[in-house]
């Protein structure tokens, strides 16, 4: 009886391992995290959760909003950076908000960077497209500039989808109306305190039902208040840099922003293409 029992055991313990394998290595597409080649397969990356950019290890969380899946945190990919000093038109340039060293190792230690993100002037952002500058308010459509492999700099195709979505819903939004929508996609910390009702700053902690995280997270750019180009703004507005964008021979861009005080995403924001601002990804579809 003894050898019997164990001639039925081998084999069945061998079936358990083997079946035990087989259900180790199969795919779960309920695990944001688990990533294909390129984190391009279908099937691999649900939007909602986190990603992961190749180039620097980075993840990212992402939130979907009507048929729109975008990064829910500023991009953060820093292959070099500089100071407020040096500026350009044409040479990509790489910023973190209030650091002024060339140290990329030093620059991500910074509260400002884990926070904020990178801020790029419009080369970077571009990833030194080949034309940076064009009347075509299309032109630039799905343009993936600094963005990871699947995703693309936003166009104001892409902010109108996110903001005509936020309006369709009206009354679904608790205390929303087609008029004062900012404070959804806005963080709930980091904002100056406001009084004016419905706008971002007015009660923080009632902000970001969308998951968006909208960040204060200011610009490098010309403030007038000290005649100089240095960072400013942060807690007061963020201004997002879209690929769709008007300019004169001055090349001033009119990009949407979202002030502390102000209900609405407006798209009176302006750079000129040697500021530096943040970007939010949007997936490709």
């Amino acid at each position: 009886m003894k050898t019997k029992s164990t001639r039925v055991l081998l084999p069945l313990c061998v079936m358990g391992m083997i079946f035990s394998v087989c259900i180790s290595c199969e795919k779960d597409d309920n695990n944001p995290n688990q990533r294909g080649d390129n984190n391009q397969n279908p099937g691999v990356f649900t939007c909602g959760g986190l990603f992961t950019d190749s180039r620097d290890g980075t993840t990212y969380k992402t939130v979907s909003i009507g048929n729109q899946c975008w990064f829910a945190e500023n991009l953060a990919y820093l292959p070099y950076v500089i100071g407020e000093d040096s500026i350009s038109f044409d040479n990509p340039l790489f910023y973190v908000y209030g650091y002024n060293g060339d140290s990329v190792q030093e620059a991500k230690q910074t509260e400002n960077y884990i926070t904020y993100g990178v801020l790029y002037n419009w080369p970077a952002a571009m990833n030194n497209a080949d034309v940076i500058y064009s009347a075509d308010p299309n032109f630039f459509d799905f343009e993936q500039g600094a963005c990871p492999d699947g995703w693309h700099l936003p166009s104001d195709t892409d902010f109108d989808m996110l903001i005509d979505y936020l309006r369709s819903l009206g009354n679904e939004i608790p205390d929303t109306t087609s008029f004062n929508f900012a404070r959804h996609l806005a963080s709930t910390t980091l904002w100056l305190e406001s009084e004016v009702e419905n706008s971002v700053g007015y009660n923080v902690l009632e902000n970001n039902s969308t998951g968006f995280n909208a960040l204060p997270s200011g610009i490098l750019g010309f403030d007038w208040r000290v005649n100089n180009t240095v960072f400013y703004g942060m807690g007061e507005f963020t201004r997002w840099w879209s690929t769709s964008h008007a300019y004169n021979f001055y090349h001033i861009m009119y990009l949407p922003q979202m002030r502390y005080d102000e209900e609405n995403i407006n798209n009176n924001g302006h750079a000129h293409a040697d500021q530096a601002l943040p970007i939010r990804c949007v997936k490709n579809y």
